[in-house]
């Protein structure tokens, strides 16, 4: 397992310079169905496709669904992940930070 996460991002990186990609940069990531998001060791992000099965089979050993409720920041080139909480007005900090529903 201790081998499991460097040759899977190995993996992906060589498939990020071998299949169509779409380079994003760290404006945004852009999450859809059956897509890859790689964040890059510089802190920029990669979306590309799924090329099928094979591939999505692969991807997803070790794969851990996120929670609803979660709440991703971009800052300084790192992605940091932090669970919507319940501000001192009563509002959820998701509203705080301009999501609507």
């Amino acid at each position: 397992m201790k081998n499991l996460k460097p040759a899977m991002f190995a993996l992906l990186a060589a498939m990020a310079f071998t299949a169509p990609a779409f380079a994003q940069g760290t404006e945004g990531i852009m999450v859809r169905d059956n897509t890859i998001t790689i964040v890059m060791p510089n802190g920029h992000t990669m979306t590309m496709p799924i090329s099928g099965k094979a591939q999505l089979d692969m991807a997803m050993k070790g794969a851990k669904p996120v929670a609803a409720g979660q709440i991703f920041i971009m800052s300084g080139g790192k992605l940091y992940m932090i669970e919507d909480t319940k501000m001192p007005d009563g509002k959820m900090l998701w509203e705080h930070i301009g999501g609507r529903a």
